[in-house]
């Protein structure tokens, strides 16, 4: 009986893994974090489809900026305000004084996506990289950042945070490495197959800034 448990034990687990809400993908062969001379951290931009049918090869990095559409309810106040910076702070834990100071790229996303509504994700990274004199640019795209209602105990209602990392090389606009998390807490009594993390996460409830910082982090683990 206890050998039975183990393997279903082990089998659940494994399946988990499986079911994993970050997926990411290395879109140049080439490309290693260890040679980036330098790397801003655009602030995230709220996006769930674009409106702009003559969007290119990807929907959202080809997108004008002024095309970007979104459906206000899926997001808490100060959603892009609170990502933005966890992501800032993640890549400074693993990249260090590699990546540009978050506050000044604030003001020079600002300024550019003022005077350029109508420029496409891609190229504002690739005008931000400039400005910055940054080799590459991390953009981030927010699905939907819906926080938790209660507390880490108990819950109305669950957090649920969807985004997209992309690493552009700012010089060309070239993808180089992306990512998507897709996350909606969920009690054991909805999905067995979440045990695994449920209980690694101390059998609590997570804010969608933790859901949003455990993501991002399982997307930058994956950046060769």
């Amino acid at each position: 009986m206890k050998t039975i448990k183990i393997l279903a034990l082990i089998t659940l687990c494994a399946l988990a893994a499986c079911a994993s809400s970050a997926v990411t993908a290395l879109r140049d062969t080439t490309f290693t974090s260890s040679s980036m001379s330098s790397l801003a951290c655009m602030p995230f931009v709220r996006g769930n489809r674009c409106l702009d049918a003559s969007a290119g090869g990807d929907a959202f990095l080809d997108c004008r900026f002024s095309a970007l559409s979104y459906s206000p309810e899926f997001y808490a106040p100060g959603a892009l305000q609170e990502i933005s910076a966890v992501l800032h702070e993640e890549l400074r834990k693993k990249y260090g004084q590699t990546v540009k100071d978050y506050s000044a790229g604030v003001s020079v996303f600002e300024t550019i996506v003022l005077r350029n509504p109508d420029k496409t994700l891609r190229a504002l990274a690739s005008a931000f990289g400039g400005e910055l004199g940054a080799e590459y640019v991390v953009v981030g795209v927010l699905d939907s950042y819906i926080d938790r209602v209660g507390s880490a105990r108990g819950i109305s209602s669950p957090a649920s945070v969807t985004f997209r990392l992309y690493i552009i090389h700012a010089p060309t606009g070239s993808t180089v490495f992306e990512g998507t998390f897709s996350e909606t807490q969920q009690a054991l009594t909805e999905n067995i197959l979440k045990a695994p993390s449920f209980f690694r996460r101390g059998a609590r409830w997570l804010s969608a800034e933790e859901l949003s910082r455990e993501g991002i982090r399982r997307i930058l683990a994956d950046i060769p």
